[in-house]
């Protein structure tokens, strides 16, 4: 990996199925210590899932809920909630997430969560996780064969994930930036872009028809909401 990544990245990263790429070049290996966190229970497993299954229930709210806790894995943490999301798990995947704003934000954290640390491969996370779309396709097609050395490379720039950015919410769309802390620019945080929209009961992430997420961008501290519960 390139040690000047991040500006290709900028001006590349455009595949929604390359989010492990993409925090690889992000994060190209400089040292650094892996991120800390409390790990939480797992989502309770069920059997049966159908449609309306996960009746999570919805609301307005952007802020995190109070019950937020921190999963850990192979160094990696991200955000969880017992009551927003992930409340069960769907076909072995963490799901069912809040109908608002803090369930959008939380179902991407763990969307990157499993592409980045989950135990199978990272297509079928993306299978999963992806609305059926026209730019799905694009996104198995091209979806990494592993996510092998993806937290290293996370942990080595200082990378933990710091908050969310809401730019657009409805009940049943919204346009989102996953936040993360890192090294690689000025103001020391990045968002990466994603669409998710709901469906069967639950988000889903929409790629753009070409299979494209959008480019990163430089983000402040003061234009996001915090992983604080």
């Amino acid at each position: 990996m390139k040690k000047n990544a991040w500006i290709g990245l900028v001006v590349a990263i455009v595949a929604v199925a390359s989010l492990i790429v993409a925090v690889l070049l992000l994060t190209a290996p400089r040292g650094g210590d892996d991120a800390g966190g409390t790990p939480s229970a797992s989502p309770t497993s069920a059997e049966g899932v159908d449609g309306g299954y996960c009746q999570v229930g919805e609301s307005d709210e952007v802020s995190p809920p109070a019950d937020l806790a921190w999963e850990a894995a192979r160094g990696f943490t991200w955000p969880v909630s017992s009551s927003v999301g992930p409340t069960k798990e769907r076909d072995g995947y963490p799901a069912c997430f809040e109908r608002s704003p803090a369930g959008a934000g939380l179902f991407a954290a763990t969307f990157y969560a499993e592409a980045m640390v989950g135990s199978g491969a990272p297509v079928d996370a993306l299978d999963f996780y992806t609305v059926e779309s026209p730019g799905k396709s694009e996104v198995l097609r091209t979806a990494p064969a592993s996510n092998e050395g993806a937290t290293e490379s996370w942990a080595s720039a200082g990378m933990t994930f710091a908050g969310y950015r809401i730019d657009e919410y409805t009940e049943d769309r919204v346009s989102l930036y996953v936040v993360v802390t890192t090294s690689r620019n000025a103001t020391g945080y990045a968002g990466f872009p994603m669409t998710v929209v709901w469906e069967d009961d639950d988000w889903k992430m929409r790629p753009k028809d070409d299979g494209s997420s959008g480019s990163p961008i430089d983000v402040t501290s003061d234009d996001f909401v915090r992983w604080v519960g």
